[in-house]
């Protein structure tokens, strides 16, 4: 997972041309981990989401997968999450959050990025 972020930090800091460690600092406020647990409560996986909206945050579908609950978290906060919009060909999942207030990604796209 901190690969995954390291890589992504990389590439929009140079779409960006900041230097990766500003970028870092940017935008891990939207980043949180998401910690699935089976029927009797036990973990299962760990992922990462980013907050994409108010109580809405993306994570890649195969985080999800066998699993009968989720959490999203980071340091000495949880939120329990539901599964708002899957969609499993591209490997990305919606999930909700109620009152949830992180702020959100300002990565760049490749509409804005140009």
């Amino acid at each position: 997972m901190a690969y995954l972020l390291l890589a992504v930090v990389s590439a929009a800091a140079q779409a960006q041309g900041l230097a990766p460690d500003i970028l870092f600092e940017k935008v891990s406020p939207s980043v949180w981990v998401v910690q699935t647990s089976d029927a009797q409560g036990r973990p299962v996986g760990r992922g990462s989401a980013v907050v994409t909206a108010p109580g809405r945050l993306v994570t890649n579908c195969h985080v999800l997968a066998k699993s009968n609950s989720f959490v999203v978290k980071r340091d000495n906060v949880s939120y329990g999450a539901t599964l708002e919009f899957p969609d499993p060909e591209r490997d990305l999942c919606q999930i909700k959050v109620a009152n949830f207030t992180a702020p959100r990604s300002n990565w760049p796209t490749s509409a804005s990025s140009g």
